[in-house]
């Protein structure tokens, strides 16, 4: 319910100091709740906090390492941190090789190659592949 509430804070009402509290909350409780440690991160990357978000996403990756939106976070986050556009793009492939059909994972992959390489060309070709999987998905 804890977890769930943050969700509801985080994404519907904005209250992003009541969402970090509950994430706080969850994974204090449950450690091994990757979703809460990536939401925890994803809410790091929006408010700008890109070193606590990148702790929270590696905790995320270590319970979740096969989890291809837990990758991409954290080649987001290793481009925004550290402006390493290699180590995200290195992440960024492992994410889109282990969901090469998904949309979103497609999706948030064109948005990586974005930052990490400035190559809006090969971003929009990425995004182009999103859209052609699921034209009437709001990807």
């Amino acid at each position: 319910a804890t977890y769930a509430l943050a969700r509801l804070k985080h994404e519907k009402s904005n209250d992003f100091a009541g969402a970090e509290t509950l994430y706080a909350e969850v994974v204090t409780s449950a450690p091994g709740h990757s979703a809460a440690w990536y939401d925890r991160a994803r809410l790091a990357i929006e408010r700008g906090r890109y070193a606590d978000a990148e702790g929270c996403i590696k905790k995320a990756a270590k319970i979740s390492p096969a989890d291809p939106q837990i990758l991409l976070s954290w080649a987001q986050v290793r481009q925004l941190q550290h402006d390493d556009g290699e180590g995200a793009m290195r992440l960024a492939e492992k994410a889109r090789a282990l969901s090469p059909q998904e949309p979103l994972a497609l999706a948030a992959y064109a948005h990586v190659v974005l930052l990490a390489t400035q190559n809006l060309t090969a971003a929009r070709e990425v995004y182009r592949e999103a859209v052609a999987l699921s034209p009437h998905s709001p990807v």
